[in-house]
Protein backbone atom coordinates (compact mmCIF):
# COMPACT_ATOMS: atom_id res chain seq x y z
CA UNK A 1 0.00 0.00 0.00
CA UNK A 2 2.82 2.60 0.60
CA UNK A 3 3.97 2.15 -2.53
CA UNK A 4 0.21 3.21 -4.40
CA UNK A 5 0.03 6.71 -5.59
CA UNK A 6 -2.47 9.43 -4.19
CA UNK A 7 -4.46 8.55 -7.93
CA UNK A 8 -4.12 5.22 -7.91
CA UNK A 9 -5.57 5.38 -4.23
CA UNK A 10 -8.33 7.90 -5.28
CA UNK A 11 -9.27 5.87 -8.39
CA UNK A 12 -9.70 2.62 -6.37
CA UNK A 13 -13.30 3.53 -5.69
CA UNK A 14 -12.87 1.57 -2.31
CA UNK A 15 -13.49 5.00 0.21
CA UNK A 16 -16.51 6.22 -1.88
CA UNK A 17 -16.90 9.82 -1.65
CA UNK A 18 -14.18 10.66 1.15
CA UNK A 19 -11.67 9.60 -1.50
CA UNK A 20 -12.75 12.94 -3.09
CA UNK A 21 -11.33 14.86 -0.74
CA UNK A 22 -8.22 13.14 0.15
CA UNK A 23 -6.53 16.35 -0.93
CA UNK A 24 -7.84 19.48 -2.08
CA UNK A 25 -6.78 21.65 -5.01
CA UNK A 26 -4.55 18.93 -5.47
CA UNK A 27 -1.08 18.91 -8.22
CA UNK A 28 -0.28 16.47 -10.95
CA UNK A 29 3.39 15.95 -8.87
CA UNK A 30 1.57 15.10 -5.42
CA UNK A 31 -0.87 12.68 -7.41
CA UNK A 32 1.66 10.74 -9.03
CA UNK A 33 3.55 10.34 -5.62
CA UNK A 34 3.57 7.07 -3.65
CA UNK A 35 1.97 7.40 -0.35
CA UNK A 36 5.81 6.30 1.28
CA UNK A 37 6.55 10.24 -0.09
CA UNK A 38 4.79 11.63 2.95
CA UNK A 39 5.27 9.42 5.86
CA UNK A 40 2.85 6.16 5.56
CA UNK A 41 3.45 4.58 8.89
CA UNK A 42 4.06 8.25 10.87
CA UNK A 43 1.47 10.06 9.21
CA UNK A 44 -1.33 6.74 10.20
CA UNK A 45 -2.50 6.48 6.81
CA UNK A 46 -3.03 2.75 7.10
CA UNK A 47 -5.49 3.70 10.15
CA UNK A 48 -7.49 6.48 8.36
CA UNK A 49 -8.04 4.31 5.12
CA UNK A 50 -9.04 1.20 7.23
CA UNK A 51 -11.85 3.50 8.55
CA UNK A 52 -12.60 5.34 5.21
CA UNK A 53 -13.11 2.23 3.91
CA UNK A 54 -15.30 0.72 6.49
CA UNK A 55 -17.67 3.95 5.99
CA UNK A 56 -17.91 3.18 2.61
CA UNK A 57 -19.05 0.02 2.46
CA UNK A 58 -21.12 0.29 5.93
CA UNK A 59 -24.43 -0.25 3.93
CA UNK A 60 -26.42 2.64 6.39
CA UNK A 61 -25.09 5.02 8.38
CA UNK A 62 -24.04 4.05 12.09
CA UNK A 63 -26.60 4.05 15.07
CA UNK A 64 -28.36 6.34 12.67
CA UNK A 65 -31.90 5.71 11.12
CA UNK A 66 -31.72 6.73 6.90
CA UNK A 67 -35.18 8.54 7.27
CA UNK A 68 -33.67 11.31 9.76
CA UNK A 69 -33.20 14.84 8.77
CA UNK A 70 -30.09 17.56 9.33
CA UNK A 71 -32.38 20.88 9.79
CA UNK A 72 -30.38 24.20 10.08
CA UNK A 73 -31.78 26.46 12.66
CA UNK A 74 -34.54 24.19 12.47
CA UNK A 75 -36.30 25.85 9.61
CA UNK A 76 -34.91 24.80 7.11
CA UNK A 77 -33.66 20.74 5.62
CA UNK A 78 -30.39 21.17 4.44
CA UNK A 79 -29.74 17.31 3.87
CA UNK A 80 -31.11 14.11 4.05
CA UNK A 81 -30.07 10.34 4.80
CA UNK A 82 -31.51 9.51 1.41
CA UNK A 83 -28.80 6.57 0.46
CA UNK A 84 -25.95 4.57 2.69
CA UNK A 85 -22.43 5.52 3.15
CA UNK A 86 -23.06 9.79 2.54
CA UNK A 87 -20.84 11.34 5.24
CA UNK A 88 -20.32 14.66 3.16
CA UNK A 89 -22.52 17.72 4.44
CA UNK A 90 -22.63 21.39 2.97
CA UNK A 91 -22.39 24.27 5.90
CA UNK A 92 -24.69 26.70 3.84
CA UNK A 93 -28.17 26.69 3.29
CA UNK A 94 -29.14 26.51 -0.73
CA UNK A 95 -29.84 29.99 -0.70
CA UNK A 96 -26.63 31.46 1.07
CA UNK A 97 -24.45 29.39 -2.12
CA UNK A 98 -27.10 30.84 -4.76
CA UNK A 99 -25.91 34.28 -3.84
CA UNK A 100 -22.35 33.37 -3.56
CA UNK A 101 -20.92 30.08 -4.91
CA UNK A 102 -17.97 29.82 -2.92
CA UNK A 103 -19.59 29.00 -0.16
CA UNK A 104 -20.17 25.12 -1.62
CA UNK A 105 -16.00 24.55 -0.98
CA UNK A 106 -16.87 24.93 2.96
CA UNK A 107 -18.51 21.23 3.98
CA UNK A 108 -18.29 19.36 6.94
CA UNK A 109 -16.79 15.52 6.84
CA UNK A 110 -18.72 13.13 9.10
CA UNK A 111 -16.54 10.45 10.63
CA UNK A 112 -19.53 8.78 13.27
CA UNK A 113 -17.49 7.05 16.50
CA UNK A 114 -17.36 3.82 16.38
CA UNK A 115 -18.55 2.76 19.54
CA UNK A 116 -19.32 3.88 23.15
CA UNK A 117 -16.59 3.76 25.51
CA UNK A 118 -16.42 5.51 29.40
CA UNK A 119 -15.31 8.71 27.33
CA UNK A 120 -18.53 8.94 25.81
CA UNK A 121 -20.34 8.78 28.19
CA UNK A 122 -17.86 11.04 30.62
CA UNK A 123 -17.94 13.61 27.61
CA UNK A 124 -21.47 13.64 27.41
CA UNK A 125 -21.81 12.94 23.59
CA UNK A 126 -18.67 15.98 22.97
CA UNK A 127 -17.97 15.69 19.33
CA UNK A 128 -14.42 17.04 18.01
CA UNK A 129 -14.25 19.68 14.97
CA UNK A 130 -10.59 18.87 12.99
CA UNK A 131 -8.86 21.27 10.39
CA UNK A 132 -6.36 20.11 8.50
CA UNK A 133 -3.77 22.61 7.00
CA UNK A 134 -2.09 23.55 3.54
CA UNK A 135 -0.64 26.86 3.92
CA UNK A 136 -4.97 28.13 2.92
CA UNK A 137 -3.95 26.64 -0.45
CA UNK A 138 -5.13 23.41 -0.12
CA UNK A 139 -5.93 21.07 1.96
CA UNK A 140 -4.05 17.77 3.44
CA UNK A 141 -7.75 16.00 4.14
CA UNK A 142 -6.12 12.77 4.63
CA UNK A 143 -3.35 13.26 6.62
CA UNK A 144 -4.32 15.95 9.00
CA UNK A 145 -7.80 15.14 8.95
CA UNK A 146 -9.45 11.52 8.24
CA UNK A 147 -6.48 10.09 10.41
CA UNK A 148 -6.95 11.87 13.22
CA UNK A 149 -10.94 11.26 13.16
CA UNK A 150 -10.43 7.70 12.92
CA UNK A 151 -8.51 7.33 16.00
CA UNK A 152 -10.90 9.42 17.60
CA UNK A 153 -13.69 7.14 16.59
CA UNK A 154 -11.97 4.20 18.16
CA UNK A 155 -11.68 6.12 21.62
CA UNK A 156 -15.26 7.27 21.60
CA UNK A 157 -15.68 10.10 19.74
CA UNK A 158 -17.36 11.42 16.90
CA UNK A 159 -15.49 13.65 14.72
CA UNK A 160 -15.98 16.05 12.42
CA UNK A 161 -12.97 17.07 9.30
CA UNK A 162 -13.67 20.70 8.03
CA UNK A 163 -12.97 21.69 4.46
CA UNK A 164 -13.07 25.41 4.29
CA UNK A 165 -12.08 28.05 1.93
CA UNK A 166 -8.80 27.78 -0.02
CA UNK A 167 -6.75 29.21 -2.57
CA UNK A 168 -7.97 33.06 -2.77
CA UNK A 169 -6.17 36.13 -1.92
CA UNK A 170 -7.16 37.04 1.50
CA UNK A 171 -9.32 34.00 2.27
CA UNK A 172 -8.29 33.34 6.15
CA UNK A 173 -11.03 35.69 7.08
CA UNK A 174 -13.50 33.58 4.80
CA UNK A 175 -12.26 30.35 6.38
CA UNK A 176 -12.66 31.65 9.87
CA UNK A 177 -16.48 31.88 8.72
CA UNK A 178 -16.27 28.64 7.46
CA UNK A 179 -15.27 27.43 10.91
CA UNK A 180 -17.34 29.47 12.96
CA UNK A 181 -20.71 28.07 10.83
CA UNK A 182 -19.13 24.14 11.02
CA UNK A 183 -19.75 24.88 15.17
CA UNK A 184 -23.08 26.35 14.86
CA UNK A 185 -23.92 23.69 12.18
CA UNK A 186 -23.29 20.70 14.07
CA UNK A 187 -24.59 21.70 17.28
CA UNK A 188 -27.98 22.92 15.59
CA UNK A 189 -28.04 19.47 14.10
CA UNK A 190 -26.74 17.08 17.32
CA UNK A 191 -29.43 15.62 17.53
CA UNK A 192 -29.22 14.10 14.12
CA UNK A 193 -25.74 12.94 14.54
CA UNK A 194 -25.97 11.89 18.22
CA UNK A 195 -23.36 14.39 19.70
CA UNK A 196 -23.60 17.17 22.05
CA UNK A 197 -25.30 20.20 21.69
CA UNK A 198 -22.78 22.09 23.71
CA UNK A 199 -19.69 19.90 24.48
CA UNK A 200 -16.98 19.80 21.73
CA UNK A 201 -13.06 20.06 21.12
CA UNK A 202 -10.91 21.11 18.59
CA UNK A 203 -7.70 21.57 16.85
CA UNK A 204 -6.01 21.63 13.41
CA UNK A 205 -2.37 21.45 12.29
CA UNK A 206 -0.14 23.93 10.32
CA UNK A 207 -2.65 26.50 8.60
CA UNK A 208 -5.74 24.79 10.28
CA UNK A 209 -4.04 25.12 13.05
CA UNK A 210 -3.94 29.17 12.96
CA UNK A 211 -7.73 28.36 12.12
CA UNK A 212 -8.41 26.34 15.39
CA UNK A 213 -6.17 28.71 17.49
CA UNK A 214 -8.17 31.47 16.64
CA UNK A 215 -10.87 30.18 18.29
CA UNK A 216 -9.17 31.00 21.35
CA UNK A 217 -8.72 34.45 20.62
CA UNK A 218 -10.11 37.97 22.33
CA UNK A 219 -10.58 39.16 18.87
CA UNK A 220 -11.53 37.28 16.31
CA UNK A 221 -12.57 34.14 18.55
CA UNK A 222 -15.95 32.25 19.25
CA UNK A 223 -16.93 35.18 21.28
CA UNK A 224 -15.76 37.80 18.80
CA UNK A 225 -18.00 35.51 16.26
CA UNK A 226 -21.38 36.79 17.85
CA UNK A 227 -21.72 39.55 15.40
CA UNK A 228 -22.42 39.39 11.37
CA UNK A 229 -19.00 39.10 9.08
CA UNK A 230 -19.10 39.63 5.21
CA UNK A 231 -18.19 37.06 3.30
CA UNK A 232 -19.07 37.91 -0.54
CA UNK A 233 -21.00 41.07 -1.65
CA UNK A 234 -24.45 39.34 -1.78
CA UNK A 235 -24.19 37.38 1.47
CA UNK A 236 -24.24 39.28 4.71
CA UNK A 237 -24.06 35.80 7.26
CA UNK A 238 -24.45 36.00 10.89
CA UNK A 239 -22.61 33.66 12.76
CA UNK A 240 -23.67 33.70 16.72
CA UNK A 241 -23.85 31.87 19.97
CA UNK A 242 -21.06 29.50 19.55
CA UNK A 243 -19.94 27.86 22.66
CA UNK A 244 -16.68 27.82 24.13
CA UNK A 245 -14.49 24.62 22.92
CA UNK A 246 -13.51 22.58 26.01
CA UNK A 247 -9.99 21.69 24.50
CA UNK A 248 -7.84 22.94 21.48
CA UNK A 249 -5.61 21.04 20.10
CA UNK A 250 -2.88 22.69 17.72
CA UNK A 251 -0.33 20.65 15.35
CA UNK A 252 2.43 22.84 14.39
CA UNK A 253 0.40 26.18 14.50
CA UNK A 254 1.25 29.00 12.21
CA UNK A 255 0.49 31.74 14.78
CA UNK A 256 3.37 34.33 14.74
CA UNK A 257 2.50 36.02 11.44
CA UNK A 258 4.81 38.51 12.61
CA UNK A 259 7.79 36.14 11.83
CA UNK A 260 6.47 35.00 7.95
CA UNK A 261 6.26 38.95 7.80
CA UNK A 262 9.76 39.55 8.67
CA UNK A 263 10.83 36.77 6.55
CA UNK A 264 9.00 38.16 3.34
CA UNK A 265 10.57 41.93 4.11
CA UNK A 266 14.10 40.41 4.95
CA UNK A 267 14.02 38.05 1.64
CA UNK A 268 16.17 39.76 -1.33
CA UNK A 269 14.04 40.84 -4.12
CA UNK A 270 12.69 38.48 -6.86
CA UNK A 271 14.30 35.36 -4.73
CA UNK A 272 12.22 32.13 -4.07
CA UNK A 273 12.33 32.88 -0.81
CA UNK A 274 10.60 36.02 -1.14
CA UNK A 275 7.78 34.89 -3.96
CA UNK A 276 6.83 31.89 -1.54
CA UNK A 277 6.26 34.33 1.58
CA UNK A 278 4.67 36.20 -0.32
CA UNK A 279 2.25 34.06 -1.96
CA UNK A 280 1.27 32.69 1.54
CA UNK A 281 1.00 36.34 3.18
CA UNK A 282 -1.46 37.43 0.13
CA UNK A 283 -3.70 34.38 1.57
CA UNK A 284 -3.75 35.86 4.45
CA UNK A 285 -4.07 39.63 3.68
CA UNK A 286 -5.49 41.01 0.38
CA UNK A 287 -3.23 43.99 -0.61
CA UNK A 288 -6.18 46.38 -0.57
CA UNK A 289 -7.33 46.20 3.07
CA UNK A 290 -9.44 43.76 5.26
CA UNK A 291 -12.56 42.45 5.57
CA UNK A 292 -15.58 44.70 6.71
CA UNK A 293 -15.78 43.12 10.31
CA UNK A 294 -12.17 44.26 11.12
CA UNK A 295 -11.20 47.01 9.47
CA UNK A 296 -10.97 48.46 13.12
CA UNK A 297 -7.48 47.16 12.66
CA UNK A 298 -6.46 49.28 9.93
CA UNK A 299 -4.53 52.39 10.75
CA UNK A 300 -5.34 55.66 8.63
CA UNK A 301 -1.50 55.62 6.77
CA UNK A 302 -2.12 51.68 6.28
CA UNK A 303 -5.56 52.36 4.22
CA UNK A 304 -3.23 55.28 2.27
CA UNK A 305 -0.80 52.84 1.70
CA UNK A 306 -3.26 50.16 0.12
CA UNK A 307 -4.93 52.73 -1.92
CA UNK A 308 -2.22 54.10 -3.22
CA UNK A 309 -0.47 50.68 -4.30
CA UNK A 310 -1.05 50.71 -8.23
CA UNK A 311 2.81 50.22 -8.51
CA UNK A 312 1.24 46.15 -9.02
CA UNK A 313 4.06 45.33 -6.28
CA UNK A 314 2.42 43.35 -3.10
CA UNK A 315 1.82 45.95 -0.33
CA UNK A 316 1.37 44.72 3.11
CA UNK A 317 2.15 46.18 7.00
CA UNK A 318 2.45 45.10 10.28
CA UNK A 319 -0.46 46.03 11.09
CA UNK A 320 -2.60 44.16 8.51
CA UNK A 321 -0.85 40.60 10.29
CA UNK A 322 -1.48 42.00 13.83
CA UNK A 323 -4.59 40.75 14.25
CA UNK A 324 -3.41 37.09 13.56
CA UNK A 325 -0.70 36.70 15.63
CA UNK A 326 -2.68 34.26 18.22
CA UNK A 327 -0.46 34.71 21.91
CA UNK A 328 -1.15 38.34 21.67
CA UNK A 329 -4.83 37.97 21.86
CA UNK A 330 -5.47 35.32 24.01
CA UNK A 331 -6.29 35.73 28.11
CA UNK A 332 -7.15 33.50 30.50
CA UNK A 333 -10.71 34.67 31.42
CA UNK A 334 -11.12 33.35 27.19
CA UNK A 335 -8.83 30.73 26.20
CA UNK A 336 -9.78 27.11 26.10
CA UNK A 337 -7.02 25.05 27.96
CA UNK A 338 -4.75 24.35 24.71
CA UNK A 339 -2.40 21.32 23.92
CA UNK A 340 0.36 21.93 21.28
CA UNK A 341 2.49 19.09 19.60
CA UNK A 342 5.28 20.32 17.47
CA UNK A 343 9.06 19.32 16.40
CA UNK A 344 12.07 21.20 16.49
CA UNK A 345 12.98 20.29 12.88
CA UNK A 346 10.04 21.74 11.53
CA UNK A 347 10.87 23.25 7.67
CA UNK A 348 7.85 24.89 6.91
CA UNK A 349 6.69 26.46 10.45
CA UNK A 350 9.11 27.53 12.81
CA UNK A 351 9.07 25.72 15.64
CA UNK A 352 8.99 28.92 17.77
CA UNK A 353 5.46 29.31 16.73
CA UNK A 354 4.58 26.68 19.46
CA UNK A 355 7.07 26.99 21.84
CA UNK A 356 6.37 30.88 22.17
CA UNK A 357 2.34 30.39 22.36
CA UNK A 358 2.76 27.86 24.53
CA UNK A 359 5.43 29.61 26.94
CA UNK A 360 2.55 32.45 26.63
CA UNK A 361 -0.14 30.66 27.98
CA UNK A 362 2.00 29.46 30.53
CA UNK A 363 2.83 32.46 31.64
CA UNK A 364 -1.14 33.76 31.80
CA UNK A 365 -2.15 31.13 33.83
CA UNK A 366 -4.30 29.50 30.69
CA UNK A 367 -3.98 25.65 31.39
CA UNK A 368 -1.79 24.48 28.37
CA UNK A 369 -0.16 21.55 27.57
CA UNK A 370 3.09 20.31 24.85
CA UNK A 371 4.73 17.29 22.97
CA UNK A 372 7.48 18.46 21.31
CA UNK A 373 9.97 16.25 19.44
CA UNK A 374 13.30 17.39 18.36
CA UNK A 375 12.89 15.55 14.87
CA UNK A 376 9.69 14.65 12.90
CA UNK A 377 9.68 17.62 10.91
CA UNK A 378 6.31 18.97 9.31
CA UNK A 379 2.87 17.22 8.59
CA UNK A 380 3.02 14.41 10.87
CA UNK A 381 -0.37 13.44 11.33
CA UNK A 382 -0.55 11.19 14.10
CA UNK A 383 3.19 10.80 14.63
CA UNK A 384 3.52 7.22 14.73
CA UNK A 385 6.91 6.22 15.56
CA UNK A 386 8.16 9.67 16.25
CA UNK A 387 9.44 11.67 19.71
CA UNK A 388 5.46 12.71 19.44
CA UNK A 389 4.35 9.23 19.25
CA UNK A 390 0.73 9.09 21.37
CA UNK A 391 0.23 12.96 21.55
CA UNK A 392 -3.19 12.48 20.69
CA UNK A 393 -3.69 10.35 23.35
CA UNK A 394 -1.77 12.87 25.48
CA UNK A 395 -4.44 15.39 24.44
CA UNK A 396 -7.29 13.68 25.36
CA UNK A 397 -5.84 12.88 28.52
CA UNK A 398 -5.24 16.69 29.11
CA UNK A 399 -9.00 17.55 27.87
CA UNK A 400 -10.19 15.05 30.77
CA UNK A 401 -8.18 16.18 33.39
CA UNK A 402 -10.17 19.94 32.63
CA UNK A 403 -13.28 18.49 31.43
Amino acid sequence: MKNTTVRELIDSGKYGELADYFWTFITEDHLNSPLSNYGYEACGFEEALERCEELARCGERQQYPKECEVHFDSSETLEKYEHPGQFTYNIYTRQEVYQCHELQEAKLIFFPRSCETELTKETGKAFALIIPGGGFARQWTLIEGYAIAARLNKLGISAFVLLYRTAQDGVIYKALEDMRRAVTFICENAASFDVSTTSYIMGGFSAGATLAGLMASDNLGYKAANVATQSCADSNLHISNLPKPEMIFLGYPAQRMDLFYNAWKNAPEGSEAKLAQEAFLRRLIKPVGFPSDVKDHESESDSKLHKSASDGKFHITKADIAPLILEDHISRETCPPLFITACEDDPVVPFINSQSLYDKAQSLGIPAAARFGATGGHSFGLGNGLEVDGWLEDAINFWRQNH
